[in-house]
């Protein structure tokens, strides 16, 4: 589990104090859970946590909130149990000999030679109540309803309902359900979407797209770049019905226009700049989308552009998100301003959006997920 979601869920039962930069939770009984030095609001450097009773439980090094290098852990009557090395919060390596080395490939960039930490018991921590655990929440996670969804890690489903000015009458749903697991610096993501065009004398279901791809993420100018391939391959509703039906939904999503064209497989490239801050985080997106066999071209082309800035905390944040999507062979583009917000119950996570198109096309976006 990482340590922010185990920080939540403490911290809803305890109480928090901090020396400098020094943050602590504690258990009910008063012995400290968590002590890790804070930058931007997320864990950075070596952090401690200990047993209910007081014991040692484990030791190790965290980088913007995930475990990062070598880790020790005890057993709660102060004997070593096992050491472990992690990258990017992935366990990579483990051995039940406290004192074993690492392999080279690991040990020269996250494990130093060092020997076994003193097994120390937690301290008491004194309570401060003009501080709510809301003020000390972590940053802001980039939760943004039409940006690339392969910056988090994260399950859920996408509710849209709006008008269907991009076809000229009728209303239209646009359901998505998405999910994004990363191992290590790799992930996989998958996504499914489907609209419904309601017209006055018939109801027209859109190309129902599934999305399957990887992903790999690097540290980059003290934020986090994350590039993602994939494929769009429709499985149902693939005819001139479908196609009219999903334009309408393009709207609520223009990054997806892909996934609207009728007899088409389309492979994506995209990469997503992610940076936060105490209470912001900032997303840019920027891919190219490859229709293979439109009704008209063997090979078209679809250029997406995408920025989002979040402000708040990770309970509560309010967005703005800009949405841009140019199709190159026939010079069509689509722009998309959205606004609105999301609100995070320990790993559940809620969202309202308005999505407004320059063409006036006006949509409602709510989200429901889970963390993973």
């Amino acid at each position: 589990m990482k340590v922010l979601g185990l920080v939540a869920l403490v911290a809803s039962v305890g109480c928090s104090a901090g020396t400098g930069n020094t943050h602590r939770v504690a258990y009910p009984n008063g012995y400290a859970r968590f002590e890790f030095q804070l930058r931007e609001g997320l864990p950075n450097g070596r952090g401690r946590v200990w047993y209910p009773s007081g014991a040692l439980e484990l030791v190790g090094t965290y980088v913007d909130g995930a475990r990062h290098g070598r880790f020790w852990f005890f057993t709660e009557s102060g004997a070593p149990a096992y050491q472990a090395i992690y990258f990017d919060n992935a366990e990579v390596w483990r051995s039940t000999d406290p004192d074993a080395e690492p392999p080279a490939n690991w040990a020269v960039e996250l494990a130093r030679s060092e020997a076994v930490p003193t097994a120390s018991k937690a301290e008491r921590v004194e309570s401060e109540s003009a501080k709510s655990w809301l003020v000390r929440s972590p940053v802001p996670a980039p939760a943004f309803a039409s940006l690339d969804r392969i910056t988090i890690e994260r399950g859920g489903v996408q509710v849209g309902v709006g008008g269907a000015e991009t076809v000229d009458f009728g209303s239209v749903i646009r359901v998505d359900v998405f999910g994004h697991y990363r191992f290590s610096r790799f992930g996989a993501y998958a996504q499914l979407s489907q609209t419904q065009l309601a017209a006055q004398m018939e109801t027209l279901a859109g190309r129902r797209t599934f999305e399957l791809g990887g992903t790999g993420r690097r540290g980059l100018l003290g934020g986090k770049i994350t590039g993602r391939a994939g494929l769009l391959v429709p499985v149902g509703n693939d005819d001139t019905s479908g196609f009219v039906a999903s334009t309408a939904g393009v709207a609520q999503r223009p990054a997806d226009a892909a996934s609207s064209f009728a007899s088409s497989v389309s492979a994506r490239t995209s990469a997503s700049f992610v940076t936060t801050g105490e209470r912001s985080v900032v997303q840019i997106d920027a891919g190219v989308d490859w229709l293979l066999g439109t009704e008209t071209r063997a090979v078209d082309a679809l250029v997406r552009a995408n920025a989002g800035v979040g402000l708040g905390t990770r309970r509560a944040m309010l967005t703005i998100e800009l949405s841009n999507t140019l199709r190159v062979a026939e010079r069509t583009r689509l722009h998309a301003l959205v606004l609105g917000g999301t609100a995070t119950f320990a790993k559940v996570w809620l969202g309202a959006n308005v999505s407004i198109t320059h063409e006036a096309a006006a949509s409602v976006l709510t989200s429901v997920g889970y963390d993973l």
